[in-house]
């Protein structure tokens, strides 16, 4: 019984073996033929037909990166007032609006890239001088809700 347990597992051995070898050997075969890829580039130009083909027509590029998603170039866009990120592949023939999900690290990259985007035009409420405000409600309230229009 002991001597045929021991030819099972040389068997098993030998099996392991040869497709380990056969794994090396295709992945060598592959390597031999790949060639240097190009490196690839995107520029505002070319953004212009792919905003023409999504109806944007009047849209800016505000920015253009490398995409932390391999493949993906992370392309800063503004229309019609609204700030956002679109991603457009290596090919430049798909996009996508994302979102983009870290899910390792448990974070949007859309939505970090888009509160980065939109930080200089926040407006800091703390230093706006409420004197003159029309105020509605207690004015101890512990929450605050500031409404700005357009009087023109």
């Amino acid at each position: 019984m002991e001597l045929r347990r021991m030819q099972e597992a040389g068997y098993a051995l030998i099996a392991a073996c040869v497709l380990v070898a056969s794994v090396c050997q295709s992945s060598l075969v592959r390597a031999e033929n790949v060639t240097p890829a190009t490196p690839v580039t995107l520029s505002d130009k070319e953004m212009l037909p792919i905003f023409e083909s999504i109806n944007m027509p009047e849209a800016k590029v505000l920015s253009i990166r490398k995409s932390p998603v391999e493949g993906f170039w992370e392309v800063a866009v503004e229309n019609d007032g609204r700030r956002f990120v679109i991603y457009v592949d290596s090919s430049k023939k798909y996009i996508t609006p994302g979102p983009f999900i870290d899910y390792a690290e448990r974070k949007d990259i859309t939505r970090e890239r888009v509160d980065e985007l939109e930080k200089d035009r926040r407006i800091d409420v703390s230093r706006l001088s409420l004197d003159e405000a029309l105020v509605m409600g207690k004015k101890e309230a512990p929450i605050r809700v500031v409404v700005f229009t357009d009087p023109g």
